[in-house]
């Protein structure tokens, strides 16, 4: 959706159509969403006088402080269309390093889902079926098997508990990934995970790149410069 809001308004700009205009367009042939709600507030803030960048400060869960800060520059240097492309390109080079990591991501994920039933159904019903065995022959069983039969004791008697503190968890980290202090949160905790908080350290890596080289660009960088020497 912001993907599709951001192109259409840079199509709008750049045919010269005003930005309130345009802002109008794109929120009629949007569908009925809290995204909507948001940028028709947008349009109320811009028809008292806000600039766009104040304005899109007021959905800050649909635009990033890069998305903002960028506007804000476009401002200063008076190159809004450029900024919106620049924009434009940086959101869809996300959504593809996204599913590329989704997708690379997806086996493994199935692969554990699976193996977790399998070994589910294990601890549940096959583990109790060898216990009732081995306690009609009797002797002395090895560490390893009483490990197991632990384990499937514990499932048996404490699994309801489990499923509880899951619930709670995924329960946390959804009100948490509501805020902006919890999803800072979320994310030292996601990158201390082994494997998983590589991969999303370099994908962070790698707009912070993106980034700079839009900063180091003369059209946005004189404004600065300009800006600092004031």
């Amino acid at each position: 959706m912001i993907i599709f809001f951001t192109r259409q308004l840079y199509v709008l700009v750049k045919a010269g159509i005003p930005l309130l205009r345009a802002l109008q367009i794109i929120h009629l042939q949007l569908p009925e969403t809290k995204f909507k709600a948001s940028i028709g507030l947008i349009i109320q803030d811009i028809q008292e006088g806000k600039k766009l960048s104040e304005a899109l400060s007021s959905a800050p869960r649909f635009f990033s402080l890069f998305y903002i800060n960028m506007i804000k520059a476009s401002e200063v240097s008076g190159n809004l269309t450029q900024a919106l492309k620049e924009i434009s390109t940086h959101l869809i080079q996300n959504r593809r390093i996204a599913r590329q990591v989704q997708a690379a991501f997806m086996y493994p994920m199935f692969v554990l889902l699976i193996a977790t039933l399998i070994l589910s159904v294990l601890f549940i019903v096959v583990v109790p079926v060898f216990v009732r065995l081995f306690e009609d022959l009797g002797g002395n069983l090895p560490a390893a098997t009483l490990f197991l039969i632990g384990i499937s004791s514990f499932i048996q008697h404490c699994g309801w508990l489990f499923l509880i503190s899951l619930l709670l968890v995924i329960a946390t980290i959804f009100i948490l990934s509501r805020q902006r202090e919890g999803r800072l949160i979320l994310n030292n905790i996601i990158w201390r995970i082994p494997i998983f908080g590589r991969i999303l350290k370099i994908m962070e890596i790698g707009r912070f790149r993106k980034v700079i080289e839009v900063r180091s660009i003369p059209r946005f960088r004189k404004p600065y410069e300009a800006r600092c020497e004031e």
